[in-house]
């Protein structure tokens, strides 16, 4: 098979090619992800800083590799424009979080209301064809989406459906909080730009 037909066999099925260096003038790192905004593989590239020789040069470019494939292979894309590398944290994990931090910090029936509303939102999601995988896909249009199916599919009323707006909203403030840190690599930082 031929590279580049290798290539769009790996973005068909994993969603990105694996990043590889160009030594030249400029170095470089380049890849092709998926683009979920488009759903096209797009390339991208990290340029690799001079440095003092080439074995100090070609070591960053192969840490930066190892590094963009493991974050790739999780689920990171780099078009997704989120602030830190954790919003590709799968959602379960997210709301398996959310749920565990809820018992020390608030009364029992508030602990029972949170936690039902959770189990609702993973009925809503085992509904859907395409379930959110990362925290980066719990954003508005999910939300809207799902207070419109608490709406129409569970008969709720006007009101129930402004008390899940606003648990959702505390869901989000509460992920934005927890998942989105400063401390990061300096290869992360790299990444992230």
């Amino acid at each position: 098979m031929s590279p580049r037909r290798n290539a769009s066999h790996l973005i068909s099925v994993l969603g990105y090619t694996l990043p590889r260096l160009h030594e030249g003038k400029e170095w470089y790192i380049d890849f092709y992800s998926l683009d979920p905004s488009t759903g096209e593989p797009r390339r991208k590239k990290f340029y690799i800083p001079a440095m003092k020789n080439k074995r100090e040069r070609r070591a960053f470019a192969d840490a930066l590799i190892e590094r963009t494939a493991s974050k790739l292979r999780i689920g990171w894309n780099p078009w997704v424009l989120n602030e830190n590398i954790r919003s590709s944290t799968p959602f379960d994990e997210v709301l398996d979080k959310y749920l565990s931090n809820l018992s020390s910090s608030y009364r029992k029936s508030s602990v029972n209301n949170y936690t039902s509303r959770a189990k609702i939102l993973r009925d809503y999601i085992s509904t859907l064809s395409a379930p959110p995988m990362y925290a980066w896909h719990y954003d508005r249009a999910f939300v809207n989406d799902f207070l419109d199916w608490i709406l129409t599919k569970r008969k709720g009323s006007a009101r129930t459906r402004n008390n899940y707006r606003g648990w959702c909203s505390a869901l989000g403030e509460w992920k934005h909080i927890n998942l989105y840190s400063n401390g990061v690599s300096s290869i992360d930082k790299y990444l992230c730009t």
